[in-house]
């Protein structure tokens, strides 16, 4: 739900004194898994006429639009889920008909063809306009063959539309996209990678497999979305999957009828169970309708990289507001819903605003960066909040901000900046707990209060205005690797900008990780003034359970450390400010060699042999290390226990042991087979290593036997089966 005033809102299209109507704004919960896809699908059917506007030119060749009042234009981005750039119909104050009209197509011959292409809607009010595909031939009237009365915003979405107007055949085919109605009532309707072809008798195209963008350990679905490209209907389909080239596992799904250009969702019946770390999953269709390989082989397989966490820490949202000094509703936003739930959400987020240039002439501190973040939102009104990559509108939600402040992050991320004058260093530390590529980091310095860009709201002051985003607003795109730290450093002079006191008191830096494929968030942190003080991350989260015996420790740095007497930390004197013990502190010593990296800000740690199966072990680096200021580290240890079986993972007499559904969100089942009576012992876990439940200890007896796991806190727990000394661990994941 929304909490706060409903008061009107301003556009960028100076839509002054309306109602603005929310926008339902969904979030992904649990974003825990990093994934990319590489499909190298391409396509040998007969192609009629594709356009990806890749020329930056609307109309483009050959194309016409009627009724142009302005609306139709080039977008630089992807919001429709192609490639940059893309065709974009923007809000304009205009009601009819309006077309964007393909160039005549010679179609003689063909009585089979359909049209493929990407949109993406951005809803206004939802009513009172059409969308929509229609042919003609001759140039005579059009026939209408796709179109949508949108209630809402329409996620970026491919359309496939079997074409079978009476124009199809002809000579002089035409097609178009149509926009009808009250051009008013929408923000922007983005369209890319349009194709009219005729499909192959019998193709089915693998067009997705659906995991969220992170994952914890545990058991998950292997589920996607087909589409039948082919002319058949497709009546029966095996799905196999394969994970880093290990067992085949397949799915035959039979009693289909799924037509021509239709899709179908499938979950397959084995399910993954990843541990952390590194994973290739290959996915793959066969055997269409019993025949063997399909007509296109090319479009049948999907590869993709997956990431595993293998620990976690909190999270800060972040807050992004666009706002203008000339905005009259911003005004009451800012001081009335937008501190009521500052105050009620206090160190929980960090807060970056961007002033923008309109209504009128706008806000005199607006910035060519902050307009390109208006872009990359497709933000069309102030004002208009941003949490963690999800459009709230003219709102707040605390439902949401909830969920997304309560998900764990998988990176840690600090900061310290040092201002001399007019320049600013910023120094960023970031650690990941899991492989994620292709993120971008932003580093935005914002000033805490302002009193020169007065405008016409009767706003005196402004907070957290955006004045430089380092290196620009196009951020750093990095590659992250589980357990290896990453470092950089941005300096900029900030003299050029609207900053009006050069002061650590009165300036702020942000650091964030945004993923540009679905504009999550993934963390947010605050940079501390001056040389920070030093802190210890360890690469296993402390109390973890199941631990390969093979792995090998990181312990991470924010900043350079070295020895207390100011000598310089090297491999022959590292080992000095480490302990590792079996159990705990009074344990055994565990053997062990380490290193320090060149940057003096990771130890690796590595047993001189393969650690026990099912053992406890303790590890801490010790209070004598300091950073360059002679600031000294802090203490910290960790414990956590070995895997117990690196074999079969199985117990005698008992067999088919499964958690399900595994996540789940509230109720789970632990399902197993007896072939004799036996004692057991069966016990809920968290992942700081406290019992949380016994779920049974006794006798069991010959068949199956069920028991029901409840009424857990979100989070990752590890179910213990114990019987006969031997032990056995299932992660089960609680969203």
């Amino acid at each position: 739900m929304y909490i706060g005033l409903l008061i009107s809102s301003q556009n960028e299209t100076n839509r002054n004194g309306k109602i603005l109507i929310m926008k339902t704004c969904t979030t992904l919960a649990f974003v825990l898994l990093m994934v990319f896809t590489t499909m190298g699908q391409t396509r040998e059917y007969t192609e009629h006429l594709s356009e990806d506007f890749s020329g930056g030119l609307i109309p483009p060749a050959n194309w016409l639009i009627e009724s142009d009042f302005g609306n139709w234009g080039i977008y630089d981005g992807n919001k429709s889920g192609g490639n940059a750039p893309e065709c974009r119909f923007r809000c304009n104050y205009y009601n009819g008909y309006t077309a964007l009209v393909s160039p005549e197509i010679d179609l003689t011959g063909y009585s089979d063809v359909t049209i493929s292409f990407k949109h993406k809607l951005e809803d206004y009010i939802g009513t009172d306009y059409v969308l929509g595909v229609k042919t003609r031939s001759g140039g005579g009237s059009w026939n209408a063959v796709w179109s949508v009365d949108p209630e809402g915003d329409i996620a970026p979405t491919t359309v496939i539309n079997v074409i079978s107007t009476s124009d199809v055949g002809a000579s002089d085919f035409q097609f178009c996209m149509f926009f009808e109605g009250n051009a008013h009532n929408l923000d922007n309707w983005f369209i890319d990678d349009i194709i009219l072809y005729t499909p192959l008798n019998n193709d089915v195209d693998l067009k997705s497999v659906d995991l969220p963008a992170m994952m914890l350990p545990g058991q998950y679905d292997v589920r996607g979305t087909l589409i039948n490209q082919g002319i058949s209907e497709l009546n029966s389909i095996d799905i196999k999957w394969q994970l880093n080239d290990g067992e085949t596992y397949t799915t035959t799904i039979d009693g289909l009828s799924v037509e021509s250009s239709q899709p179908y969702d499938f979950v397959c019946e084995d399910q993954m169970e990843l541990d952390p770390g590194d994973y290739i999953l290959k996915v793959w269709c066969s055997n269409m309708n019993g025949i063997g390989a399909d007509d296109q082989p090319s479009n049948d397989l999907i590869e993709m990289f997956i990431g595993v966490a293998g620990s976690q820490t909190e999270r800060l949202v972040l807050l992004e507001e666009f706002t203008s000094s000339t905005c009259s509703p911003c005004a009451d936003f800012n001081a009335i819903t937008l501190s009521s739930f500052e105050e009620e959400n206090e160190d929980k987020f960090v807060m970056i605003k961007y002033q923008m240039n309109w209504p009128g002439y706008g806000d005199p501190y607006y910035t060519e960066e902050g307009g390109a973040r208006k872009d990359y939102y497709s933000v069309s009104g102030v004002p208009n909040l941003v949490a963690n990559g999800t459009d709230w509108g003219f709102g707040v939600d605390q439902v949401q901000f909830d969920e997304m402040y309560d998900t764990p992050s998988f990176f840690v991320l600090s900061a310290n900046h040092i201002l001399d004058g007019t320049n600013i260093t910023v120094n960023v530390n970031a650690f990941p707990f899991a492989s994620v590529p292709n993120l971008k980091m932003h580093v935005v310095v914002v000033e805490n209060s302002t009193t020169g860009n007065v405008g016409t709201n009767g706003e005196i002051e402004f907070e957290n205005v955006m004045m430089k985003m380092l290196p620009d607003a196009n951020g750093t795109t990095i590659d992250f690797i589980s357990g290896t730290p990453y470092l950089d450093s941005f300096s900029a002079d900030l003299s050029g900008t609207f900053i009006e006191q050069f002061s650590n008191l009165a300036l702020s830096v942000i650091v964030f990780l945004q993923d540009d494929t679905n504009l999550d968030v993934l963390q947010a942190s605050y940079s501390f003034p001056g040389v920070p003080a030093p802190q210890a991350y360890f690469s296993i989260m402390n109390g973890s359970i199941g631990v390969a015996i093979d792995t090998e420790l990181l312990i991470s740095f924010n900043t350079p450390v070295r020895n207390l007497d100011n000598s310089e930390l090297t491999n022959a004197n590292v080992t000095d400010h480490i302990m590792f013990k079996v159990d705990d502190v009074f344990g055994d010593d565990v053997p062990f060699t380490a290193t320090i990296s060149d940057s003096k800000t990771l130890i690796s740690i590595a047993p001189q042999e393969e650690m026990d199966l099912d053992q406890k072990y303790f590890v801490k680096i010790d209070a004598t290390l300091e950073n360059t200021e002679d600031v000294a580290l802090e203490s910290t240890s960790i414990a956590f226990t070995t895997d117990s079986d690196d074999a079969v993972k199985a117990i005698d007499g008992i067999e088919e042991i499964n958690i399900y559904p595994n996540p789940t969100y509230n109720i789970a089942t632990l399902e197993f087979c007896s072939f004799e009576n036996k004692a057991v012992s069966i016990t809920v876990f968290n992942m700081q290593g406290l019992e949380i439940e016994s779920l049974f200890d006794g006798i069991i007896h010959e068949g199956i036997h069920r028991y029901e796991i409840k009424d857990l806190e979100k989070g990752l727990y590890v179910v213990r089966f114990c019987s006969e000394g031997k032990v056995l661990c299932k992660k089960i994941l609680i969203l």
